[in-house]
């Protein structure tokens, strides 16, 4: 991959006028990282854009998309993809604040995964409210990610 795919896919993106369209070129881009298929220089200012994206985006697809590519670039599906990126994960830390029901858990979960993976200790505190999440799944999510982040130095993230 090299950066004018990347400038051509964030154009499609940019100039698309339906939905469909802009699902296509999210999930192109997710592809892309999830394949492991790129260099940090020229993957990480595209993945802080759709980060940016996650918190305003009302289409479900294109945030699932977004959370795929994510996961792909820290390598949370496939550690042998996984690639040392500095993101601002706010958007993301505000976007879980904001999932309280139950059928959203599966994301709470996969956000909670990212964070941990960020190497940004940071985002700690705001794994930590989770650990007494009625669901399972989600205190163990934010149990790993607290544990993940813990082996990050005070200095750091």
């Amino acid at each position: 991959m090299n950066p004018p795919q990347f400038a051509m896919l964030l154009a499609k993106l940019e100039s698309a006028r339906d939905d469909e369209a802009r699902e296509d070129a999210v999930g192109d881009l997710a592809w892309i990282f999830y394949s492991g298929n790129w260099e940090v220089a020229e993957g990480e200012p595209v993945l802080q854009k759709l980060v940016n994206m996650i918190g305003p985006e009302p289409n479900k697809n294109i945030g699932n998309l977004v959370l795929e590519a994510l996961e792909g670039a820290y390598g949370i599906t496939d550690s042998w993809n996984r690639k040392e990126i500095r993101l601002d994960l706010d958007p993301l830390v505000r976007m879980l604040n904001s999932l309280n029901s139950a059928n959203l858990t599966g994301n709470m979960c996969r956000i909670l995964d990212i964070l941990g993976e960020s190497g940004q200790a940071k985002y700690r505190d705001a794994c930590a409210p989770y650990l007494d999440h009625s669901n399972q799944g989600v205190r163990q999510a934010a149990e790993f990610a607290i544990e993940r982040l813990k082996s990050v130095g005070a200095g750091q993230g």
